[in-house]
């Protein structure tokens, strides 16, 4: 009875020594796919508010003079920048998003750290759309309260009928984007 005892002690502690390799193991893999996971969320979050974006302007700026649009865009990020005339990405519009650090941004995605702020690390997707102008650099900046979803209204002012630029105005979830001359 006592060498049965013994085996099972033995038994048990093997398997107790593998399962605690298995956990230490399987926790940081999980732990890396993940944040994984997140990042591949960020970056489609971005396409799709880029791609609703853009698609609106073209809408407008097809439209003519006086045309109004309105999209609703989710952010699941505390900081994000809408610009034009981006002199880092050579983009109509762009699109970015803060990161943890600069290892954290995605290879595809354009870096940028802010230059009052060495700390923040931004990635950003940029959209060229034809009929907008790369003027003057412009930005909106959403800050803090960045996660939720915004209305996004673009409207054409470019009375011109040529090429338009582009000016952003924000006001609460509301952010406006105007075609101007």
């Amino acid at each position: 009875m006592r060498n049965e005892a013994q085996i099972t002690l033995e038994a048990i502690l093997i398997i107790t020594f593998f399962v605690l390799i298995l956990v230490a193991v399987s926790i940081p893999v999980g732990l890396r796919s993940s944040d994984a996971s997140r990042d591949v969320a960020q970056v489609l979050e971005m396409r799709t508010n880029l791609e609703k974006i853009s698609a609106a302007v073209q809408t407008v700026l097809a439209r003519g003079p006086g045309a109004v649009q309105t999209v609703r865009v989710t952010s699941n990020t505390k900081r994000w920048v809408l610009a034009t005339a981006d002199p880092e990405m050579n983009a109509s519009i762009s699109y970015w998003t803060e990161w943890e650090s600069r290892a954290r941004v995605p290879a595809e995605l354009a870096y940028a750290s802010t230059p009052y702020d060495s700390g923040r690390h931004f990635g950003g997707l940029g959209e060229n759309i034809t009929g907008i102008r790369q003027d003057e650099h412009r930005y909106v900046y959403i800050s803090s309260g960045g996660k939720g979803t915004f209305v996004v209204r673009v409207e054409n002012n470019n009375t011109d009928g040529g090429s338009a630029g582009i000016s952003f105005n924000r006001n609460g979830s509301t952010i406006t984007i105007t075609l101007t001359r």
